[in-house]
């Protein structure tokens, strides 16, 4: 399954395309074919562009431009991160009078990404003002990570109304094949612990 802005980019290249053959059948001159190399890989060049625009934008403008890079050939971006406008980068929304559970991640980190469509669903009936990604380099993640002395970006930390109760979960794993290559993959059952010590939590 494709993300929502691989199908901007679709439509945008089909109505690109679609101009380019009106244009061509109407002109009386008809295109010559470096015309049409010209003006077709500017439509490509310009779809990437938008791609790279809106990821920035929606997911990834906290950190450096070149990590954005990364995701743009990725088929479903949704599976890997967070819509940045529903993260928490203000501290004040973390209530730590209450249990709170916090899932770190990190803009680049393959075992964030490998893990975030598996947290997604275990954390679906949550209540959302309990549950918080925070992207380890903003200001609220710096501040957390240094408080509760995280040290991996793949984390998510339960916080049970004091400091010292917190606990902390590796969110993922990786697994080395016979020809070297690593294979990131979500902790399942580590998840699954996180969400079920979570719920075990009187609020």
């Amino acid at each position: 399954m494709i993300d929502f802005i691989w199908i901007i980019i679709g439509l945008f290249v089909v109505f690109g395309f679609t101009l380019a053959y009106i244009d061509n059948q109407q002109s009386k001159k008809r295109w010559t074919k470096l015309t049409k190399i010209v003006y077709f890989a500017s439509i490509l060049l310009t779809a990437i562009f938008l791609r790279f625009s809106l990821i920035w934008l929606l997911f990834t403008h906290s950190a450096p431009l070149v990590k954005t890079v990364e995701y743009i050939p990725v088929s479903n971006i949704q599976k890997e991160l967070p819509i940045y406008s529903k993260t928490t980068t203000d501290l004040t929304r973390i209530n730590l009078n209450k249990k709170q559970l916090i899932v770190f991640y990190k803009i680049g980190c393959p075992y964030c990404n490998a893990a975030h469509e598996t947290i997604q669903k275990e954390i679906k009936y949550l209540p959302k003002n309990e549950v918080h990604f925070v992207e380890v380099n903003s200001k609220a993640g710096r501040f957390l990570t240094k408080e509760f002395h995280v040290e991996e970006a793949h984390t998510i930390l339960v916080y049970k109304r004091q400091k010292d109760n917190a606990l902390k979960f590796e969110e993922s794993l990786v697994l080395n094949t016979k020809d070297g290559k690593q294979i990131f993959i979500a902790d399942t059952q580590n998840i699954i612990d996180a969400i079920h010590f979570f719920k075990s939590i009187k609020s």
